[in-house]
């Protein structure tokens, strides 16, 4: 039988963690007086507040993260990674062939052409600066969303 008395300890612990942790993100963000203070640190941060306290109140409570129904299914994520990228790139080729946009922004491949700096033609350079920024993107928005979606039950 669930113990109610040990459930509401349990949210309670959990929202005073996120009152806590939080605090000091809206402090920083508060004093800053902008939410692009820190380049945006402050708001990744805040974000990451409900899973910390979520671990917190685990931690304290002596229950294992596996309890938060964590499991890593590889189809899943190979469906999150390419099914984006498909409707994508059909709005692109819809976009192309009726005339309405062209392919490269001058701007931005000249920008990746620099940023990647090595001696190979445009197209590579391109390519892998695409890559690199949907691998590090995917990551930078994996932490920040884990931070949101983690709450004890």
């Amino acid at each position: 039988m669930i113990d109610v008395n040990a459930s509401r300890k349990q949210v309670v612990t959990y929202l005073v963690f996120v009152f806590l942790f939080s605090s000091v993100f809206y402090f920083l963000i508060l004093r800053a007086g902008s939410l692009r203070s820190s380049m945006g640190l402050n708001v990744r941060g805040l974000m990451w507040c409900p899973a910390l306290a979520a671990f917190a109140t685990m931690r304290l409570n002596h229950r294992s993260l596996s309890e938060l129904g964590w499991r890593w299914i590889v189809k899943y994520q190979w469906q999150s990674w390419f099914i984006p990228l498909l409707y994508t790139a059909i709005a692109y080729i819809i976009v192309w062939i009726a005339g309405l946009g062209g392919f490269g922004n001058p701007e931005f491949v000249k920008q990746i052409t620099q940023g990647v700096n090595l001696c190979v033609p445009t197209w590579i350079s391109v390519t892998i600066g695409v890559v690199w920024m949907c691998v590090f993107g995917l990551i930078g928005s994996l932490a920040s969303a884990l931070g949101e979606e983690i709450v004890p039950e």
